[in-house]
């Protein structure tokens, strides 16, 4: 009966994801609840703690929240922690941490951009250069009273020729508009407001946490 209603009203009403978070004003915060601090770093990277990169789930989570939330809004991230020391110094070093953290993702998606770009155009560069010479010999070679198997050689040298330009053509196509979007989105994590607070600060209507 219950899974009944739930798919009722699933069916009656569109998919909102801001229900999900508490809305202040045009301000979407995506909350999150951590034990400590120390919470947030990868305990794998041997830096220094205010060095190290972020737990992949805990990016993963502010990540995804963000590529589901209109661009029309704007976010805070608020960080809630079970012991926290709530000093002014600490907070200020872990904004500090999180600003570094995602303006290194950004250096990084950019780096990955320009690869892939040097990539496509090596690629095209070749294809290109091939697919010339394939059809050059096709030319040069072509009668009109060329045999079956001849043509049948001809036709697939230049099929060959083209195929050849298929890396580039999926590289500018398809594989560049994914890191293009994930490095704006990791600007968008970037430029968001941040905040620190004790777990006792939660908001009364999100006490679920």
């Amino acid at each position: 009966m219950v899974s009944e209603d739930i798919s009722r009203n699933f069916d009656k009403n569109k998919f909102r994801p801001l229900e999900r978070y508490r809305v202040e004003g045009n301000v979407v915060v995506i909350e999150m609840a951590l034990q400590e601090p120390s919470d947030i770093y990868d305990d794998k990277d041997p830096s220094p703690l205010r060095m190290r990169d972020f737990k992949k789930e805990v990016e993963k989570y502010i990540t995804d929240c963000i590529r589901e939330i209109p661009h029309a809004k704007k976010l805070r991230v608020e960080f809630y922690f079970y012991e926290f020391s709530n000093e002014a110094m600490e907070k200020e070093l872990l904004k500090k941490s999180y600003h570094d953290f995602f303006a290194f993702e950004i250096k990084i998606k950019r780096f990955e951009l320009r690869e892939k770009i040097k990539r496509g155009i090596k690629s095209l560069l070749i294809g290109s250069t091939f697919l010339f010479f394939c059809i050059l010999i096709s030319h040069l070679i072509k009668d009109h009273n060329d045999s079956i198997f001849k043509s049948f050689f001809l036709e697939g040298l230049n099929v060959l020729g083209w195929v050849s330009l298929w890396n580039p053509v999926q590289v500018f196509l398809y594989e560049i508009w994914p890191i293009v979007k994930e490095r704006k989105i990791m600007e968008r994590a970037l430029h968001v407001d941040v905040a620190f607070k004790n777990v006792e600060h939660i908001p009364d209507n999100r006490k679920y946490i």
